[in-house]
C-alpha cells in the first residue's frame, strides 16, 4: 500500500508529459526494406537490395553507405519527444514526411512533421502509430530530414579484403 499525503495533481502538476514515454518511433525488430524522406531537399528514397545492401534510388541512383543508413535508422529508433500538444491535434503546414517500409511492403512507421510551434521552439510531429502530436527539437528534426548527401557511399575502392591475393601500389614521381 502506498500512501500519498498530497493531492495527485500537486505531485503531477500540469505536466503529465513528464511521466509519458518519450520515444516517437518504434521499429522493434522490423527489418526495414525502404526509407522515403520528403523534405526541403526534395524526395530521398533508399531501398535494400536482395544482398541486403542499401541503394539510393532518389533523387538519383547511387550506392548508399550502409553504415550511414544504419546510423540513420538508429537515430530514428532513439528519436525523443520534448513535449506534446494538448487540446489541438493539428501539426499545421506539413514540412516533411518520413516513411519506413518493412519486408512485407507494409508501412512500419510514418512520421509527418509540421510547423514550428507558436513559441518558436522545435517542430510538431505526428506518427502513424499514435494519435498524439509530439514536439521535437529543431536540431533533431534537421538530422532526420536529411538530403541525399548523408547516404551516398564515398568509398574510393570497393573490394572484399578476404578475396584479395595481392595489392600493388605504384607511385609516380611526376608532378
Amino acid at each position: 500500500v502506498l500512501i500519498i499525503e498530497k493531492e495527485l495533481s500537486d505531485i503531477l502538476g500540469n505536466e503529465p508529459f513528464y511521466f509519458r514515454a518519450k520515444e516517437v518511433c518504434s521499429l522493434g525488430n522490423s527489418l526495414i526494406k525502404k526509407i522515403s524522406i520528403h523534405g526541403k531537399d526534395g524526395p530521398v528514397e533508399l531501398i535494400r537490395d536482395e544482398h541486403q545492401n542499401w541503394l539510393l534510388v532518389k533523387p538519383e541512383q547511387h550506392d548508399a553507405d550502409d553504415s550511414a543508413v544504419s546510423d540513420y535508422l538508429s537515430e530514428l529508433e532513439y528519436f525523443r519527444a520534448t513535449g506534446i500538444r494538448r487540446g489541438n491535434n493539428s501539426i499545421g503546414k506539413q514540412s516533411a514526411t518520413i516513411k519506413l517500409t518493412g519486408q512485407d511492403d507494409k508501412i512500419v512507421e510514418r512520421m509527418v512533421f509540421g510547423d514550428v510551434p507558436e513559441d518558436g521552439v522545435g517542430r510538431w510531429l505526428r506518427t502513424a502509430n499514435s494519435n498524439v502530436v509530439f514536439r521535437v527539437s529543431e536540431a533533431d528534426y534537421m538530422k532526420v530530414v536529411s538530403g541525399p548527401d548523408r547516404f551516398m557511399d564515398r568509398h574510393l575502392l570497393n573490394f572484399n579484403r578476404n578475396n584479395l591475393k595481392m595489392l600493388r601500389v605504384e607511385v609516380s614521381d611526376k608532378s
